[in-house]
């Protein structure tokens, strides 16, 4: 994506360099609240060069309309498919059966059968904004394998620092420069 700027509302900005991700990365996006990180996640999802069947995208929120949605997508896979992604859920520290017999997922239960059927997908890319929002510590620490053993490129918005450190090797990180406009720097590590 070439170097650019967004709009965060009123005359805000969030003033990115040009930035790149290879098949293998794991990139952090850190920053404070209201930085824009929400934001360049949407933007890059819409402009990644990947066939949309291959990008697992979980926003920060899922409502109770879309868990509902998500499970019944689940519940209405070939068998096959089915079967891995209940078993992705297994190890993302929930019980498959009750989950498929809930009338309604909690939030965090959606989060992970959206994982877990992309991870069922074979995909290229995992972008997550906010992955552990409504999930408890076992249910992270599952997280964290999970996406620790995931052969492909991850994309992590997060204020869980030991979380993105386990996980990632690049840190984008968004911070006001000296006149207090939004800048994103792309570095390597946690320096």
């Amino acid at each position: 994506l070439s170097a650019g700027s967004l709009p965060l509302g009123g005359d805000r900005q969030l003033h990115f360099p040009d930035l790149a991700m290879r098949p293998d990365d794991r990139i952090a996006i850190t920053g404070p609240n209201g930085g824009g990180k929400s934001t360049l996640v949407r933007h890059l999802v819409e402009r990644l060069n990947v066939p949309p069947e291959r990008v697992v995208y979980m926003p920060q929120e899922i409502d109770a309309q879309q868990s509902r949605s998500i499970l019944e997508r689940a519940r209405s896979l070939p068998r096959e498919l089915l079967g891995q992604t209940m078993t992705a859920v297994s190890r993302l520290g929930s019980r498959p059966e009750r989950l498929l017999e809930s009338a309604e997922p909690s939030p965090g239960e959606g989060r992970k059968i959206l994982l877990a059927m992309g991870i069922a997908s074979a995909p290229h890319i995992v972008v997550m904004d906010e992955p552990t929002n409504h999930l408890d510590l076992p249910s992270i620490e599952c997280l964290e394998a999970a996406l620790d053993q995931c052969p492909c490129g991850l994309l992590l918005v997060s204020h869980d620092f030991r979380f993105l450190q386990r996980l990632a090797r690049r840190r984008w990180q968004i911070e006001a420069d000296e006149e207090g406009k939004e800048r994103l720097t792309a570095g390597e590590g946690w320096g």
